[in-house]
């Protein structure tokens, strides 16, 4: 039974409204829909009342207004929903202003108005301008009209007998406050989503920002959108490069080596969190990630270093849960950086300098399943950390340099 009309339900959501509509105008459209059929009770009970009052020639009330919702539901349903909208909101209007004039007394139908005032508001949308603002004047005069004629001539005199004129009269009042209520609930609610939206659309485009930049320089980038470049004084760098991934490449499909490297590179996201680093970028199969930077920090050098042990012995329980052995090469240097941010269409942030470069002749030099480190990250580090000295090594631009392989933490 609940099955059966859930797909009710979804029909009924579905007929006449284009797949292609918005989410704004599929929202208008069922609200207006929801309301139309909502509101069927009202010429249902005020016939029932009338009918029982024995009071015929005000038949012709319900009867337009039974006509009135009917002819609109058939219209939304049909696709013609900017029609559909007009008769529902005008004829209600024109209803409420004919039986205002008929069943007259001093009465507060000027609370129809301010529904229809209201409602014209809540269902059109901001392409339906003439007919949104057009409904703001004429229900503006009518419930002007209304409310002036009551505090100053007391209203009309009723045809129809004092006792049925007030419960026709407390009956439209009830029903008037019921819909005014609903249409304000439903704004209310509808504001309340689409904040509700916006903050969780403002928090994802924060996450999608800090995956490219580091949390300060997206604050600065958001205050002040000019050119953002820095000096840093000391700042240390280290590339990781899986070792014969071309080779790796040939063997795997397409899916699976993307799997591969994601899996990996996700761990070291992971251990880029816990060691309070920069991930710069990715290269192909090059890691590449900085400590000390936007804010300088003391101990830079050393999180780095244990990151560069973390990721080897994370490499090693990687191969041997694909059973299939996997090892990287590893570059450490520290040292002068320029950093900042290029791009307008795609926001990069990037490492520039010798020290950037001699980082990646270290890992490029260096031998797999090891790290090397220059002679500047070995002086730093030679009393916390185990090293073994591995050589000179010439780099372009610069003279021989001492190079060590970090073993371990003492």
């Amino acid at each position: 039974m609940r099955e059966a009309l859930q797909q009710h339900y979804e029909r009924f959501v579905r007929i006449g409204i284009s797949a292609s509509a918005t989410a704004e105008s599929r929202r208008l459209l069922l609200f207006h829909r929801f309301a139309v059929v909502a509101f069927f009770w009202v010429p249902l009970a005020l016939g029932l009342m009338i009918f029982f009052a024995e009071v015929p020639a005000l038949l012709a009330l319900p009867i337009g207004l039974f006509l009135l919702y009917a002819g609109a539901l058939a219209l939304t349903l049909s696709g013609r929903h900017l029609a559909s909208k007009i008769l529902y909101n005008y004829g209600v209007m024109a209803v409420v202003g004919l039986g205002y004039l008929w069943v007259g007394g001093r009465n507060t139908v000027y609370l129809w108005f301010f529904g229809t005032m209201v409602y014209a508001a809540a269902v059109f949308s901001k392409d339906e301008r003439l007919p949104k603002y057009l409904s703001f004047v004429l229900s503006f005069l009518g419930f002007t009209f209304a409310l002036l004629n009551n505090a100053w001539f007391g209203g009309f005199d009723s045809p129809v007998s004092a006792a049925l004129s007030r419960q026709v009269l407390l009956y439209s009042d009830v029903a008037a406050l019921t819909v005014t209520g609903l249409i304000i609930v439903f704004l209310a609610e509808s504001t309340r989503a689409m904040e509700t939206k916006l903050e969780d659309a403002f928090e994802r485009n924060e996450r999608l920002l800090l995956n490219i930049l580091p949390r300060a320089t997206a604050k600065r980038l958001k205050e002040n959108p000019d050119l953002i470049a820095d000096g840093y004084d000391e700042v240390s760098v280290l590339f990781c490069d899986i070792v014969g991934f071309t080779s790796l490449s040939e063997k795997l499909s397409p899916h699976e080596l993307v799997a591969l490297l994601n899996a990996l590179f996700s761990q070291f996201d992971l251990l880029t969190e816990k060691h309070q680093l920069e991930k710069i970028k990715t290269i192909g199969d090059a890691y590449m990630v900085a400590a000390g930077l936007p804010e300088p920090s003391g101990t830079h050098l050393r999180r780095l270093a244990d990151m560069a042990l973390d990721m080897r012995e994370v490499v090693e329980q990687f191969g041997e849960s694909q059973h299939d052995p996997l090892q990287v090469r590893i570059g450490m240097h520290v040292g002068p950086v320029v950093a900042g941010v290029i791009g307008q269409l795609k926001f990069a942030y990037d490492l520039w300098g010798s020290t950037v470069n001699i980082a990646s002749r270290m890992e490029s030099s260096g031998e797999a399943g090891r790290i090397m480190v220059s002679r500047q990250v070995y002086d730093r580090l030679q009393r916390s950390y185990c090293f073994e000295a591995r050589g000179g090594l010439s780099i372009k631009g610069t003279d021989m340099m001492k190079t060590y392989f970090l073993l371990d933490r003492k």
